[in-house]
């Protein structure tokens, strides 16, 4: 009793914070926005008030669910007669693409400092309209394989946590999910990093002050990938040990490696704030 209590208030904290910092993070942005800066620096705050509006909105449904779990737990109804509310399915597909779509909206972000740094001949690869083009491209990937899941019933309810989302028992659509939102996304951003490391061991060393600016930037993005990759372990734990024998995995064990998961979004949105 104590412990799932413990487990939801950590939950409520970590995705309230997030959200908070989002929120902050994107107001800031705005305010820059209306003093009218130069057209480079307003791309590079476009693409990341579209990382930060996909975090508050991650944070946001995790918040809900926690809510919900919170009111479940605090009134000891049992596991047998939980029931899912209307919105459940929904809310944990959303939560699932907003996930993919902020780990997208690092990529679109990477790309953009890469395009800065080594590619600075293309103009056209630091347009305006370019990249509207990529954040909606981004939107619709994360938006478009959620539904597929909707569509063919891929999100369940789980009982034991009062929360929908897909179940770590599903050999097709949580490896798909994986490899679409997390894995694919962290090759794109270890490969332009690679690149621009390479490129950067080429140029004088004037040259390489005069790129401090974008390079810095590409940090805070790599920064951020780490946070989100090594708060990402502990469930990708929990996915091997079901499958290799359930009977290892108490029944709390997906709502702990939330807190984790949680966690790494709240200390990603904090960070940016940072």
């Amino acid at each position: 009793m104590y412990y799932t209590l413990i487990n939801d208030s950590l939950l409520l904290i970590f995705s309230f914070i997030g959200m908070l910092a989002a929120f902050i993070y994107i107001t800031i942005l705005c305010r820059i926005h209306e003093q009218r800066t130069s057209k480079v620096r307003s791309l590079a705050n476009l693409l990341s008030a579209n990382s930060c509006i996909a975090g508050f909105l991650l944070n946001l449904f995790n918040f809900i669910d926690a809510s919900i779990m919170y009111h479940a737990d605090i009134n000891i109804i049992n596991e047998n007669q939980r029931q899912p509310d209307s919105f459940c399915v929904l809310r944990g597909g959303f939560r699932s693409a907003t996930l993919g779509a902020l780990y997208h909206s690092l990529c679109v972000q990477a790309f953009y400092r890469l395009c800065c740094i080594v590619h600075t001949k293309h103009r056209s690869s630091r347009s305006y309209s370019f990249y509207i083009c990529l954040i909606i491209i981004q939107w619709v990937i994360s938006i478009g394989s959620i539904i597929l899941f909707l569509l063919f019933k891929q999100i369940v309810y789980n009982p034991g946590g009062h929360f929908c989302q897909i179940t770590l028992k599903n050999l097709f659509a949580f490896p798909f999910m994986y490899l679409i939102d997390y894995f694919l996304p962290l090759i794109f951003i270890i490969y332009i990093y690679i690149k621009i490391i390479i490129y950067l061991r080429h140029q004088s060393i004037i040259e390489r002050f005069r790129r401090q600016q974008p390079i810095h930037m590409f940090r805070h993005i790599i920064y951020m990938l780490i946070i989100l990759s090594i708060t990402g372990i502990p469930l990708r734990v929990i996915f091997f040990l079901t499958h290799i024998n359930h009977k290892l995995v108490p029944y709390y064990a997906q709502k702990l490696g939330m807190i984790f998961v949680t966690f790494s979004h709240a200390s990603v949105m904090t960070y940016t704030l940072l």
